[in-house]
């Protein structure tokens, strides 16, 4: 169960940072404590289902995300929009050059 709390919180964390919100603006907003919304993030804590529902709300994703890391609306929400176009469009030329792009991406990272 650790591990999912540390991927839960992890999830929370990118989700708040990605959208300019501070751990003291979401703690307020889920009335709990800076301290808490670190331990949650850093997944040595967890909230209460009703919580994580409103997390959920708040950060505007799904819980399937929040919990399983699944959503494709969140995932496309922080793309920016030039990958976006790529993706979207029907240019298999330049959806090629993107994955190959990343796939030399992902080695020089060690992945």
């Amino acid at each position: 169960m650790e591990n999912l709390y540390q991927e839960i919180g992890a999830r929370i964390s990118i989700l708040r940072k990605g959208r300019g919100i501070t751990q003291e603006k979401l703690a307020e907003e889920l009335d709990v404590t800076i301290k808490h919304i670190s331990e949650i993030e850093r997944g040595l804590s967890s909230l209460s289902l009703p919580k994580l529902v409103h997390t959920a709300q708040f950060l505007d994703c799904s819980m399937d995300y929040l919990i399983l890391g699944r959503d494709k609306e969140v995932i496309t929400s922080l793309l920016p929009d030039s990958i976006l176009e790529v993706l979207e469009s029907n240019d298999k030329r330049s959806q090629g050059l993107l994955d190959e792009y990343l796939r030399l991406f992902s080695r020089l990272r060690g992945k």
